[in-house]
C-alpha cells in the first residue's frame, strides 16, 4: 500500500488484484479498521458518513450507493488511496475540489 502511495505502478495492479475482490460487507465487522481495504456499505440507510469508516485509511475499493448521503467530500479527504468509489444513488449535489485528493 506504501509503494502504490509512493506512485509505484505495479504496486497499484497488486492492489487491485489482491484485495479489491475481498470486500467486508457492512459495518458491523470485527476487523480493525487497518485490515479493511475493501468495503461494501451499500444499501445500509447511511444519512452521513459513519466515523468508522473514517478510521478506514487504507482503504481502495469502496461502495457507499443506494444510500441517502448528501455529502461524501469526508470520504474524498481521508481515503486518499481510493482506487474505486461507488456512491451512485444517494442525494449528493456536489462534490468539493478534495476529489482531487484522489490520485487514482
Amino acid at each position: 500500500l506504501e509503494a502504490m502511495r509512493l506512485g509505484k505502478k505495479e504496486a497499484l495492479w497488486e492492489m487491485q488484484e489482491g484485495y479489491a475482490g475481498e470486500c467486508v460487507s457492512g459495518l458491523n465487522h470485527d476487523l480493525a479498521a487497518s485490515e479493511v481495504y475493501c468495503l461494501d456499505a451499500s444499501s445500509a440507510n447511511l444519512q452521513a458518513v459513519p466515523a468508522k469508516l473514517n478510521q478506514m485509511k487504507n482503504l481502495i475499493q469502496l461502495t457507499v450507493g443506494d444510500n441517502q448521503l448528501t455529502d461524501i467530500n469526508v470520504i474524498l479527504v481521508n481515503n486518499a488511496s481510493l482506487l474505486f468509489l461507488d456512491a451512485r444513488y444517494n442525494q449528493i449535489e456536489s462534490l468539493s475540489a478534495d476529489i482531487q485528493n484522489l490520485k487514482y
